[in-house]
């Protein structure tokens, strides 16, 4: 596929292992981007319903 997708932009054979796959990398990037999404849509929502409910409670 990658073949292909390279003919597709010019991209000579020859120069084709500068596009090898990296697991390693792939999968630090992977459970970076999952971490992140759990924080954005988990701890961003009860940092407001936690910090929210304390400023009405004092008045």
């Amino acid at each position: 596929m990658a073949i292909i997708h390279g003919a597709m932009f010019g991209v000579e054979e020859a120069r084709m292992e500068q596009f090898t796959y990296d697991a390693k990398m792939l999968n630090y990037f992977l459970m970076g981007a999952f971490k992140l999404a759990a924080f954005l849509l988990f701890g961003i929502p009860w940092l407001v319903l936690r910090f929210g409910r304390a400023s009405k409670v004092e008045s």
